[in-house]
């Protein structure tokens, strides 16, 4: 069941807290952290019209990124590039059957993070 609207941004909300205390610092100065703006998927998925970068990050699970992108698609703008984390994942078999158009604009893992770094 979904959580109620005033509660759906409660993880996305601790999460950004706590990347503002992590040390190493998660931002490269602190007021880059008040650059972010955070959302959930049932509220605020309308608002990757306004991006020119879409990122994926979720589960490791085909079902699950394909769904979202189906969904992303349905607002995001032409020409945006969409992104995604994945590591073990086919980037293509993830994108599969999306327009050519945002075909065009997807790609695959261009970046990893490592601890340490």
């Amino acid at each position: 069941m979904d959580a109620p609207a005033g509660e759906r941004n409660n993880i996305v909300r601790a999460g950004l807290e706590a990347a503002k205390k992590s040390k190493p610092a998660a931002f490269f100065t602190p007021a880059l952290a008040e650059k972010v703006t955070i959302g959930n998927f049932e509220d605020d998925l309308a608002r990757c019209s306004e991006a020119d970068w879409i990122i994926e990050v979720v589960a490791e699970n085909l079902e699950i990124k394909r769904k979202l992108l189906a969904r992303v698609a349905q607002f995001r703008k032409p020409g945006a590039i969409v992104t995604t984390n994945t590591s073990g994942l086919p980037a293509h078999l993830i994108a599969e059957g999306m327009s050519e158009e945002f075909q065009q604009h997807w790609r695959g893992r261009i970046f990893s993070i490592r601890a340490g770094i």
